[in-house]
């Protein structure tokens, strides 16, 4: 069944724009504008790392924007027609020497340019994520050392002040407002110092490219580590039937509770605990339990899904930060994932030029009706599968028609068949042209696609593994248990 998930706005439901894939989008702005090239040209010798510094260093001089001082704003502006999807989130996320090379891939979603993935926090506010600031403003070397009490009061407002000027006086380059404030661009500047806490408060507002759609949500959850364990919590407010919800609860914890994050030099180990909690206030994500199969999202779950176990699992990991691991473009799948597709189908019973052509005249047909039955029946009739045939297909279809053939399904194709509304012919169509994986994030019931050992793996929990080492020093990795 697919899987997709809810915009940022409420209610929860689907939010769309034509968008080219990543790959696309990447080079055309390479083409265009010589610093995207150049920029382009850093994350593959330097690293998505070094990337990700160079673009906070740009966000450091204002919140979410750049001063227009010479360069910079047009530098920004650029910087925004690259791939921003490749830069990867933060430096703690950056994978560890592995022999897996899946473990290389970096599934966190990048957090939107100009956003934080913290709280907007202020005098008044309390919670996690004042805690996590009162640790790190500790680490940073502020005087008097705040209390860690979860209580943004005058006290941890005149230290966030004093942060900022000391900030401020090391970095007249960078500067900063000082205004006792912590919004996205003082978290900013502190994000750049690893400092350590154990405790965080992650609200990441986030998109991302699937099936040619561009969706959004913002992830929300606390995670904090104990002497015995990390534990990551996520407040669940379900509305509806609610007679499913302890069974989805009990599926996710046993999914998701397999790693343990072990200090490799040491052997100390801290079970890592995934806490989703069923409350009636204040929730981190609002789901809304209906009857009948229709296409669950993280907003909508469905209590006749007859994988609806699957289904709660999967949108779990949106709710930590992940991103899908299905139909997927090429530059996306490879960052996720950390490998290239499998080669999948490789050849086919046509031209690639002439099944190109037939689907081009299929997707022209006036009749919607029409239209979805003579597109479905090119790709049946072809038996087309991901893979690299399919892709020699999608790069016919570009040259002869001028248009991303995941672009052109996207826009001629309902998501819906009006004679059946549980079929999608989008889906069905686009699925041979991108990419995708078996496992949890992916399309884990599609015995044809790729599937590791297990349906998640360590780098689905890295972030996790960085902030114990952020906060313990030494050496850790994630290890089924």
């Amino acid at each position: 069944m697919k899987r997709t998930w809810q915009p940022r706005e409420e209610p929860a439901g689907k939010q769309k724009a034509q968008a080219p894939r990543e790959e696309q989008k990447s080079a055309l702005a390479a083409q265009s504008n010589p610093l995207a090239e150049r920029v382009l040209h850093l994350q593959r010798t330097a690293g998505n790392t070094a990337v990700n510094q160079l673009l906070r260093h740009f966000a450091a001089h204002t919140d979410g924007a750049v001063l227009d001082a010479p360069g910079l704003l047009e530098t920004n502006q650029s910087l925004q027609g690259v791939s921003l999807g490749a830069v990867q989130r933060d430096d703690a996320t950056a994978p560890a020497a592995d022999t897996d090379t899946a473990s290389n891939g970096n599934p966190v979603a990048p957090t939107d340019p100009g956003a934080s993935q913290h709280p907007f926090l202020r005098e008044g506010s309390t919670g996690p994520g004042v805690e996590e600031l009162q640790q790190k403003l500790n680490a940073s070397g502020v005087s008097p050392e705040l209390e860690v009490d979860g209580i943004y009061g005058p006290l941890t407002a005149a230290g966030v002040t004093q942060f900022q000027q000391n900030w401020n006086a090391a970095h007249p380059d960078q500067i900063i407002l000082v205004d006792g404030i912590t919004g996205p661009q003082t978290w900013g500047v502190i994000d750049t110092m690893d400092l350590p806490s154990t405790v965080g408060r992650v609200e990441r507002p986030w998109s991302e490219v699937v099936q040619g759609h561009t969706y959004g949500l913002t992830s929300r959850y606390t995670w904090r580590i104990h002497d015995a364990d990390i534990t990551v919590t996520v407040r669940l407010g379900f509305t509806g039937l609610l007679d499913p919800v302890p069974g989805w609860l009990d599926a996710i914890r046993a999914m998701w509770n397999r790693f343990d994050i072990v200090n490799v030099d040491t052997g100390e180990t801290l079970p890592l605990i995934f806490d989703p909690e069923s409350v009636t206030g204040a929730a981190d994500n609002n789901v809304a339990v209906k009857p009948g199969n229709q296409r669950s999202d993280a907003g909508t779950w469905y209590a006749d899904d007859p994988d609806a176990n699957g289904t709660a699992c999967h949108e779990f990991g949106h709710m930590i930060g992940l991103e899908d691991e299905y139909q997927r473009g090429h530059a996306d799948y490879t960052r996720v994932v950390g490998e290239e597709p499998d080669p999948g189908q490789t050849t086919g019973d046509d031209t690639p030029d002439q099944i190109a052509t037939d689907l081009n005249t299929a997707l022209l047909t006036p009749a919607v009706n029409d239209r979805i039955d003579q597109s479905l029946a090119v790709i049946s009739g072809h038996s087309l599968k991901q893979g690299d045939f399919a892709a020699s297909i999608a790069t016919s279809y570009q040259t002869s028609f001028g248009v991303d053939i995941v672009q052109d399904i996207d826009a001629r194709l309902p998501e819906s068949d009006p004679r059946n509304p549980s079929s999608d012919p989008q889906y069905i169509a686009t699925n041979p042209f991108t990419f995708s994986t078996g496992g949890l994030m992916g399309q884990n019931d599609d015995q044809t696609l790729p599937h590791h050992e297990h349906p998640i793996e360590p780098r689905h929990v890295r972030e996790f593994t960085a902030a114990v080492q952020a906060a313990k020093g030494g050496n850790w990795e994630a290890r089924e248990r």
